[in-house]
């Protein structure tokens, strides 16, 4: 009689969620990294790219192991569930915003240090444009209210649960211009269980597929509706010979080619758009648009 084959099986390396509610949160996240993207894009002024590079249950130990020291984390409140998540951005990305948010380039290179008193206030609104993002993107699933409740450089001192307890750990990589960083989240497995029925994806997958466009769409468009577009009011025109404006003085007054009744080209972009009216608007100059351009 042959021996059955076996195998032996540790329980502290037992997966608390199962692999459909794992792919669910993997399609969540992949959602979320395309629009903290688009998000940070906006708000550093610079193209930043950022995909998904792994979603897996670990050891809280493991993950602390993986942070260097000094590096940026954030403790994340996660109401209404009653626990932690963590949050920890590169230095090399935390930096390159930090300069981007002052005014800079973004390419100043800078040795591995802890933010400073002024640093962290820039740092913390670069978080909280990520944890937007991601409670929009779980909006879905559950109405997160996420906060910032502590910040640490040393991984060591960042205690939100016991090093032996899972966590769902995400990975995600940050490329903006010649600098690559990454973001790391992580979520104890325990504090998602509640939210299991929610997260099987074949209740509400369909749905979201069929949705998708007009999700995307409308984060798009959220987005652009902040970007900043030059304007610019084509008051007239006219031809000089060259000998005439050689021969010009100060105070000297050119007539332009246009009245009052012609409404004037409303420039957007270097590119014709509106017709407009010149007059004031309490103290200050005005155009009022009175025609679209198509």
């Amino acid at each position: 009689m042959s021996r059955p084959d076996f195998k032996y099986f540790d329980f502290s390396q037992a997966e608390v969620l199962s692999k459909d509610v794992v792919r669910t949160i993997s399609y969540l996240f992949e959602n979320f990294a395309r629009s903290v993207g688009t998000s940070l894009s906006a708000f550093l002024r610079f193209i930043v790219e950022i995909t998904l590079e792994s979603v897996e249950q670990v050891e809280y130990s493991d993950l602390l192991s993986e942070m260097p020291y000094p590096t940026c984390i954030t403790i994340v409140g996660m109401k209404p569930l009653d626990s932690s998540a963590i949050l920890e951005l590169s230095l090399n990305f935390t930096f390159f915003a930090v300069d981007r948010l002052l005014g800079g380039s973004g390419e100043a290179s800078v040795r591995p240090r802890a933010l400073t008193e002024i640093e962290q206030p820039i740092v913390d609104r670069l978080v909280l444009k990520i944890l937007s993002s991601l409670e929009e993107t779980w909006a879905q699933v559950v109405a997160f209210d996420l906060s910032i409740d502590g910040r640490e450089t040393n991984p060591q001192m960042a205690q939100i649960v016991s090093h032996n307890e899972r966590i769902m750990l995400m990975k995600l990589k940050i490329r903006s211009g010649t600098i690559d960083g990454y973001i790391r989240i992580g979520i104890p497995a325990m504090a998602l269980e509640p939210l299991k029925d929610r997260l099987v994806a074949h209740q509400w997958m369909s749905n979201e597929d069929q949705e998708e466009d007009s999700v995307d769409y409308q984060q798009i468009r959220r987005h652009l509706d902040d970007v900043q577009m030059p304007v610019t009011v084509r008051m007239g025109r006219v031809k000089l010979s060259l000998r005439s404006i050689l021969e010009l003085q100060p105070g000297q007054v050119i007539r332009l080619m246009s009245d009052e009744a012609t409404p004037l080209p409303v420039i957007v972009r270097g590119k014709e758009t509106f017709a407009g009216r010149i007059g004031v608007s309490g103290n200050n100059k005005a155009v009022k648009i009175v025609r679209i351009c198509k």
